[in-house]
């Protein structure tokens, strides 16, 4: 809801990618750049900048994952093992797989603070 709104977008931005309104490379971007990249709800960089972690830890019985979407400036190359890099769209999503008993951390996946004004 928060990437897509109510129509059911492609991107946050409308139904065309445009790398104009999405970090693609490079590095993250800082939090309120890039104002024309933002969803209906008004979020900034809900694909391109870093990976959003969106869920709590899972666990489906053979390993321990959480949800992450939107896609990260970091394109990794090299395997076909690597997950997709650079902005996703919205329907994209992807297990990251939690390999130590704590959380682990990574520079290309963040989370999303939010609160009601």
């Amino acid at each position: 809801m928060a990437a897509q709104g109510t129509d059911g977008r492609a991107w946050p931005w409308g139904e065309e990618f445009d790398p104009a309104r999405c970090t693609t490379g490079g590095a993250s971007a800082a939090v309120r750049s890039m104002p024309e990249g933002r969803s209906p709800c008004g979020c900034y960089h809900m694909s391109g900048n870093v990976w959003e972690w969106t869920d709590s830890e899972r666990d489906d019985g053979h390993t321990r994952f959480a949800i992450v979407r939107g896609g990260s400036w970091y394109k990794a190359e090299g395997s076909i093992w690597y997950m997709p890099g650079g902005p996703q769209p919205n329907t994209s999503h992807a297990k990251f797989i939690l390999m130590w008993p704590g959380l682990d951390r990574c520079a290309t996946i963040g989370f999303r603070c939010a609160r009601s004004d």
